[in-house]
């Protein structure tokens, strides 16, 4: 069974909706913008938790504003209030009809992964309406690098290095980099999705399940899981986290994958390397990774696992190819 909003319901809070965000960053009185997240919230048992998420930046201009001034106060909304307002009003329709949530109706997490169950931190996951297509991915995040791979569904894997101001970040908030750093990477490959489907994101981090579906009361990380939203929506999925045991061999894999380090991962100096370049002006870094690169344009043999990395380049008139070895030796 589901719940559906009517469409004089449906119609009713839209209208309030636009005429909220047609104010731009006009001030409003902090009661009228209290009774349109109202009216957006009453709709979460037919649209499901990503109308909260979508709603949360502007909960926290609103009860700043109130903290600070009282419910007799005007507030203007920033950026990231008014985006979230939009992307409820214009996928509204697009999320109605969720199935009914209730303990009763909670799905088996075994079910989903499969056995063993050992591992497993959340046996039950809310209901949720199940996709033809279903993916299963899992990531992680240490305190320089994130890594991803598909377990079921598409033959992707990833890592990314984290600059210094991610690495200052908290491990919550890395987590989150990992998603929003493999859904861009994902979408770079040109991977379309022509029917909704489910990715069921396997992770050791409570938080990122929690930020996954209610958002955060934090503004930073509220913005990273608004902009996860925005992908999701952009490539055709939906993301239901499973919350799993840090020792489980799937999450071990991602785990290992994120402290690996990488052997291109070396570099000169840069006084020697620019004394160096003076005389030949290098195009192209056969050895580097995207955190030591000395050019634009490099071989990165790490992260291409094994599939086979090759560009062609011109240097001073001549076609020359460079190709790294099909699958990486044991």
């Amino acid at each position: 069974m589901t719940v559906r909003l009517t469409d004089v319901k449906k119609q009713q809070i839209l209208k309030q909706v636009w005429e909220t965000i047609s104010l731009g960053s006009n001030k409003l009185p902090a009661k009228e913008l209290a009774k349109t997240l109202g009216k957006i919230v009453a709709t979460e048992p037919a649209l499901g938790p990503v109308v909260i998420m979508a709603a949360r930046a502007a909960y926290l201009r609103l009860d700043e504003a109130v903290c600070d001034r009282g419910w007799h106060t005007q507030l203007t909304m920033d950026k990231e209030s008014i985006d979230g307002l939009t992307f409820f009003a214009e996928n509204c329709s697009s999320f109605d009809n969720s199935p009914i949530r209730s303990a009763g109706t909670e799905i088996s997490v075994l079910s989903i992964i499969g056995p063993p169950d050992n591992f497993i931190k959340k046996r039950f996951v809310a209901n949720h309406a199940r996709t033809d297509n279903e993916k299963i991915w899992a990531s992680d995040a240490s305190g320089y690098a994130t890594c991803a791979y598909s377990i079921k569904g598409d033959h992707l894997y990833f890592r990314g290095t984290l600059n210094e101001e991610e690495r200052r970040l908290s491990s919550g908030h890395r987590e989150l980099i990992a998603v929003t750093k493999t859904l861009k990477y994902y979408e770079s490959t040109n991977a379309t999705n022509s029917q909704a489907t489910n990715v069921y994101w396997l992770t050791d981090s409570q938080n990122m399940t929690t930020f996954l579906t209610k958002g955060s009361s934090k503004g930073p990380i509220q913005k990273e899981v608004f902009g996860i939203m925005t992908l999701c929506k952009k490539l055709n999925i939906r993301i239901i986290p499973i919350h799993l045991l840090r020792d489980d061999p799937l999450i071990k894999m991602a785990d290992d994958g994120s402290k690996m380090t990488d052997t291109d991962d070396w570099q000169v100096d840069h006084e020697t390397y620019q004394r160096i370049n003076r005389r030949y002006s290098f195009t192209i870094d056969l050895f580097a990774s995207d955190r030591n690169t000395k050019c634009q344009n490099f071989s990165q043999i790490f992260t291409a696992r094994t599939l086979l990395a090759s560009m062609r380049f011109r240097t001073r008139g001549k076609m020359k190819w460079l190709g790294s070895a099909h699958q990486l030796e044991k």
